[in-house]
């Protein structure tokens, strides 16, 4: 762990709340979310803001997100869920996230993404499954309320991008909150309470972080050909790092839609049939498909976070569920990729109705343009569309390896019937029995 053991203590003390007193801090670690049970006893408020939300991030595909128009609104429209939902930490966050990704820092590595985007679209199934009722407001206060969740989905890569460690953080918010009391925008009590909600979010990138950035003496990033340099905390161990995330129910929790976003966004470069070290190759992608399936399926972290938080469950299997299609959709391409003898004509559909009840839950009401599982599969259809130039001019002949129009079409998109949209379709079921029946 990161942090000094006195003040570790005092972060994962408050979870459960507690009224043990710890060396160094003289008051008791109580009603450390009471400020976010008294907005969330008004459940029909917090579910107007989220449905403002996703009406005004209302987007059919990841191109549409994309317009400069739309990323503007989608910003202005997120300030205000997070600020008509009384969610302050939450505000400064996303503030400071914003100045962090400026710059040469604004974009994902395809250039288009705004690189705000990856923890904006990690909030939005969180969202879906507070909505569907699968979480209720006594659990997510009990471990830190909605602001700490939000917040620490926001802040979970600026240790490793920015090397703004949870020290930083902690320090940050505490300077804000602060000021929040000076100007009497909170009381005593508010301001106790959000100092253990910005201990928690400090923690939270902690249990979340494995790579830092390496520093020079004067405190720089070392940067060699164009790309900063990492350690990883635990030498290399990821069981000592995966077991980090069963500290607190919202660091899996993250992690999960952290990956998926992850895995949904990895590009087929033109090296797609080459199969060498290049970043988002088919070498490459077997690489990481193999890291995560050995998180996600061979290791059992959705038993043993389940397990250690059983009122979590629902929500832990939502998260693990989608990211499960995600690595289906993405191995199924290195599958085909790798092997010439495969013909997609005579293909089985991928396996991925085992996850689709349990995903359904948290795309049911994720917008299609923010779903990772629709982002994945429209770019690879985007991939399967782009045509060879030959001297100059635009052929019929496919640019990048010519069966990917015929995975998506005989493999993947067969195995996908929540991709319908058409909402006077009778032949529409429920995916989920815990739900009632809902227009896919």
């Amino acid at each position: 762990m990161y942090f000094p053991a006195s003040l570790r203590d005092v972060f994962s003390a408050a979870f459960p709340i507690s009224e043990v007193r710890h060396p160094g801090y003289d008051f008791p670690l109580s009603a450390v979310v009471a400020q976010n049970a008294e907005y969330l006893r008004n459940r029909s408020h917090l579910l107007v803001c989220i449905d403002t939300l996703l009406k005004a991030v209302d987007f059919e595909t990841e191109e549409e997100t994309l317009t400069p128009q739309n990323i503007e609104s989608t910003k202005a429209a997120f300030k205000d869920f997070l600020q008509a939902a009384d969610l302050p930490l939450s505000q400064f966050a996303f503030d400071d996230i914003l100045r962090e990704n400026q710059g040469p820092n604004e974009y994902r590595g395809d250039g288009k993404v705004p690189n705000w985007y990856h923890f904006f679209r990690q909030v939005l199934p969180k969202l879906s499954v507070i909505k569907a009722g699968l979480i209720s407001e006594q659990v997510l206060n009990a471990n830190g309320g909605l602001d700490t969740l939000i917040a620490a989905t926001l802040y979970h890569d600026s240790w490793e991008d920015h090397g703004q460690n949870p020290t930083d953080i902690f320090s940050k918010l505490q300077k804000y909150i602060d000021q929040l009391a000076k100007a009497d925008f909170v009381d005593a009590q508010r301001e106790y309470n959000m100092q253990h909600q910005a201990a928690a979010i400090g923690w939270i990138v902690d249990l979340c972080t494995r790579k830092t950035p390496l520093l020079d003496a004067k405190g720089n990033f070392i940067v060699t050909n164009g790309k900063t340099q990492k350690e990883d905390r635990f030498g290399g161990d990821l069981n000592m790092y995966y077991n980090n995330h069963l500290e607190h129910p919202f660091a899996p929790w993250i992690k999960w839609d952290d990956t998926s976003e992850g895995t949904s966004t990895r590009l087929f470069q033109d090296t797609f049939e080459r199969g060498n070290e290049d970043k988002f190759s088919v070498a490459s992608n077997l690489k990481y498909a193999t890291k995560v399936r050995s998180f996600y399926s061979r290791r059992a972290n959705d038993a043993l976070a389940i397990a250690k938080w059983p009122e979590f469950k629902n929500v832990f299997e939502s998260a693990d569920s989608m990211l499960g299609i995600n690595l289906v959709i993405l191995e199924t391409m290195n599958d085909y990729a790798a092997d010439q003898n495969l013909r997609p004509s005579n293909a089985q559909p991928a396996n991925i109705a085992l996850y689709l009840p349990d995903a359904w839950a948290g795309y049911r009401y994720v917008p299609l343009g923010w779903r990772s599982d629709r982002i994945q599969t429209d770019r690879i259809e985007g991939l399967a569309a782009q045509l060879k130039t030959e001297d100059g001019k635009e052929t019929n002949k496919p640019k990048r390896y010519p069966r990917i129009g015929g995975v998506l079409e005989h493999v993947i998109y067969p195995a996908m019937p929540h991709f319908r949209t058409d909402k006077d379709d009778p032949e529409k079921q429920d995916l989920n029995p815990l739900f009632d029946s809902v227009p896919l």
